[in-house]
């Protein structure tokens, strides 16, 4: 078995126990009175959902991250550090949904409903505009600054192969995010394609809509999630119901719907350089940025691509030339599994690209 195959296999096994787990908090609440988790008071959980998420998150994110690459030869140079990686990541990941939950229960109390859902949004919106200091909290980066057209160009100094950097910021205020390793590898009409693709999403206003779409969906799945909640988030264990029900509806119903447009996205900014007199031929070359080494498949089968946001090199080239106006949401899906930190997502770090990789918690894998 392939080490690509065996992190997929991974990540499918994970999401599947992480339903469960959904499943068994939204089952908490239904209890009657007197048993242990009625026993918690309401602030316990405040605390108690991270941990759990944290520690049930250890066994799949050392499996992916740490075990299977030495087991099938995959060794990558951070592989001597990932305990502390991971370790560190872990515990940022799990201050940051403390601090979410003590806030929405705060004001599930304080201003029912309708307040919550306003605090998970705003608390999104908080996300977002520090998205590159929440990544620099996660993994202890070396980071250089540039500027490219007016831009502020931040390259994080990192040891896994599979980092592509993003853009950080709510549209109008972006930060262009690139790995160090670019400006080593790549010759300066390489880098300029890649940079290039960044100002193409914004300029087209297709990151501006992958934002916006993410938003929007995680906030309508995060009211459906209280909505549904018999108490609510105005006790721990409506808290626990409302996570684990979002959870299940951000991680599964996200990503089949979500995926596609941050497909098309990909599509559409490949076009926007290409029309633009990009050679076709470098354009190629820098598909491949975007392929982790061992883990991603340079040609995906037909059925993967549901469940990625990234689509393979040769579709790439079949839709780069063609004539067709495409429209998408520069990773919508990708955004949406970030800001879904704000509702305590379960599925938040589950996929295959990022179990056990915490350097891709905040900045996913793109092009």
């Amino acid at each position: 078995m392939t080490y690509a195959r065996a992190r997929r296999i991974t990540a499918a096994l994970s999401t599947i126990f992480w339903v469960l787990v959904a499943l068994a908090l939204i089952w908490q609440a239904s209890l009657p009175g007197r048993t242990w988790f009625s026993s918690l008071h309401d602030w316990h959980w405040v605390w108690l959902l991270p941990l759990l998420h944290g520690l049930l998150s250890l066994p799949f994110d050392w499996a992916a991250g740490h075990w299977l690459p030495r087991r099938l030869g995959q060794i990558l140079s951070q592989e001597e550090r990932w305990w502390p990686i991971w370790l560190r990541g872990s515990l940022v990941q799990m201050l940051f949904y403390a601090a979410f939950a003590a806030w929405l229960l705060l004001l599930g109390k304080s201003l029912g409903t309708w307040g919550a859902i306003g605090g998970m949004a705003l608390a999104m919106l908080l996300l977002a505009g520090l998205q590159i200091w929440v990544a620099r909290a996660v993994v202890a980066w070396e980071s250089f600054f540039d500027n490219h057209k007016g831009k502020l160009v931040i390259y994080l100094d990192n040891r896994d192969a599979g980092f592509t950097g993003g853009i950080s910021g709510i549209p109008g205020a972006e930060v262009f995010v690139l790995p160090n390793k670019y400006r080593a590898e790549m010759n300066d009409t390489m880098l300029k394609i890649v940079q290039g693709r960044r100002h193409g999403a914004v300029q087209t206003l297709t990151h501006a809509r992958g934002f916006l779409v993410a938003f929007l969906f995680n906030v309508a799945a995060f009211s459906a999630a209280v909505l549904i909640s018999p108490e609510g988030v105005a006790t721990g264990q409506g808290l626990a119901a409302t996570v684990g029900i979002y959870s299940l509806i951000q991680g599964l119903l996200g990503p089949l719907l979500l995926n596609w447009l941050s497909r098309r996205a990909v599509f559409e900014i490949d076009r926007w350089i290409y029309h633009r007199g990009g050679n076709a031929d470098l354009l190629r070359q820098s598909f491949a940025a975007a392929v982790v080494p061992g883990e991603s498949l340079p040609e995906q089968e037909p059925w993967a691509t549901l469940f990625t946001g990234m689509p393979s090199p040769a579709s790439r080239q079949q839709y780069m030339t063609g004539q067709a106006r495409i429209r998408g949401a520069w990773q919508a899906a990708q955004q949406a599994r970030f800001l879904s930190w704000a509702g305590l997502g379960l599925m938040s770090r589950s996929t295959e690209t990022m179990l056990g990789r915490p350097e891709r918690w905040v900045f996913q894998v793109s092009d």
